[in-house]
């Protein structure tokens, strides 16, 4: 019976799969495009909690809010983007 290699180093796969695609993605694009779509959740979640008004009055009543979490979120993601610059 002819004998199977056997695996080297840790378990499990862990990113190496993902690196080839992680490497071409934006660093940028990526923390902005978590950064909006915290900010969309979080615009989401104080629309459904006013039912009866307009649509354009929810909205702008939410706006700052939601935009305060855009803006916390980007700055929660700037320590991932610096770390990453480093390796």
């Amino acid at each position: 019976m002819p004998r199977t290699a056997e695996p080297r180093g840790r378990a499990g796969l862990g990113l190496a799969p993902l690196k080839p695609a992680l490497a071409g993605l934006n660093l940028c694009a990526v923390t902005w495009g978590l950064a909006l779509l915290a900010g969309a959740v979080w615009l989401g979640a104080g629309l459904m909690e006013r039912p009866g008004e307009p649509l354009g009055e929810a909205v702008l009543a939410e706006l700052p809010v939601t935009l305060l979490v855009v803006l916390g979120a980007l700055i929660a993601l700037a320590p991932l983007g610096a770390a990453y610059r480093k390796r």
